[in-house]
């Protein structure tokens, strides 16, 4: 299952992925975010992974959803997106997004709090923070 919302007051996209997603899941509901009409490209968005299971996520799915978001989800080059990671071994799936993406400023977390502490104030108050780095 993956939700999302749109909070236009802060200028933030929130999406939840649980349960075991397949790549066919993650384009579907991406493409109802872009369709959503207070969808703005400017917007950072927190995308929580805490309780999903991506265990049968392959590099060739990250490939596939990466070639879908660079030509379907506009966004902007200042946006900041927040990923939460569900353990430390998921994260490098979800660094390997970060990376071939190419537009906006990732970092990755393990907690949604600080993950949306950083997206709604810039800053991470959790040390432990990965920087995944990503284009300004």
């Amino acid at each position: 299952m993956i939700q999302h919302r749109i909070d236009p007051e802060q200028g933030c996209i929130f999406i939840e992925v649980r349960g075991t997603p397949q790549l066919q899941d993650c384009i579907a509901a991406s493409q109802l975010v872009v369709r959503d009409p207070l969808y703005n490209i400017d917007y950072h968005r927190m995308i929580d992974f805490s309780q999903a299971n991506l265990s049968h996520a392959t590099g060739d799915d990250v490939s596939r959803f990466v070639d879908f978001a660079k030509t379907s989800i506009p966004m902007a080059r200042t946006a900041r997106i927040s990923i939460v990671a569900p353990d430390p071994e998921r994260a490098g799936i979800l660094r390997t997004f970060a990376k071939l993406i190419n537009r906006g400023s990732f970092r990755i977390f393990y907690e949604p709090m600080e993950a949306r502490d950083w997206i709604e104030n810039g800053q991470a108050t959790d040390p432990f923070d990965k920087v995944l780095g990503g284009v300004a």
